[in-house]
């Protein structure tokens, strides 16, 4: 090693960058973009802080390289080292998600399911000038040895609380008593849901739809909150 000083530095961009990446499936908004929040302007959102998470990676990978005498000289040099530090942050976000459902093999509650949050979504459809129907769809595994037993409250979203009475919809069945949804240990399952909220305008709704919403697993004991990462 010739510069530890840049081995120093370099490593401690590298475990920034690590930090800052950091997400979980109950919060899916990574460190950094928490900080460094989102540009919404008109319909269009710039979500920068995944650049700046790159350089933070690329920089610190450079500095490592450089401090045993490797300088990146040449263009196809820097675009090797680009390509596997997109590589690296890829075998990053898969590594948290392993260690993440590792911990939910131990748990023995609400915490042991994880969300399979790309195949969820809720569609919302306007019956009448009162009535809004909507459905929902989960997909739920349970990583640990036991079966869990739980609720579902689903928190309506930002743009959807000013058209209807209801800002949040716990999950009922027909006697009108909490659902009570069974995930058999070591499984997954997809669930669907039907329910109703009221217009409070006198304007049909219409359609909307969605992949990203908020909702709350819980228990006599625990709840655990599931965010959205991007309002419809």
């Amino acid at each position: 090693m010739k510069n530890k000083r840049e081995f120093v530095i370099g490593i401690m961009l590298i475990l920034v960058g690590v930090i800052g990446h950091i997400n979980t499936n109950s919060n899916p908004v990574p460190i950094i973009e928490r900080i460094f929040k989102p540009i919404h302007r008109g319909s269009g959102t710039f979500h920068y802080a995944g650049l700046i998470l790159l350089i933070i990676y690329y920089i610190g990978f450079k500095k490592v390289l450089k401090s045993f005498g490797k300088e990146l000289k040449t263009q196809g040099e820097k675009t090797l080292l680009l390509i596997a530090v997109i590589f690296s942050i890829s075998f990053i976000n898969k590594s948290f998600i392993f260690i993440e459902k590792t911990y939910k093999t131990f748990q023995g509650d609400v915490k042991a399911i994880y969300v399979h949050k790309d195949n969820s979504n809720i569609n919302f459809e306007g019956i009448d000038n009162e009535i809004i129907e909507g459905n929902a769809t989960f997909v739920f595994e349970n990583m640990s040895n036991k079966d869990i037993k739980m609720h579902v409250k689903i928190n309506l979203p930002d743009r959807l609380k000013s058209r209807v009475v209801e800002e949040e919809v716990i999950l009922k069945n027909d006697m009108g008593e909490l659902e009570v949804f069974t995930i058999p240990k070591r499984s997954k399952e997809r669930v669907e849901v039907s329910f109703y909220v009221h217009n409070s305008t006198a304007q049909n709704f219409g359609q909307a739809h969605s992949n990203d919403f908020d909702f709350v697993l819980f228990d006599k004991d625990k709840e655990i909150e599931f965010k959205k990462r991007y309002e419809f």
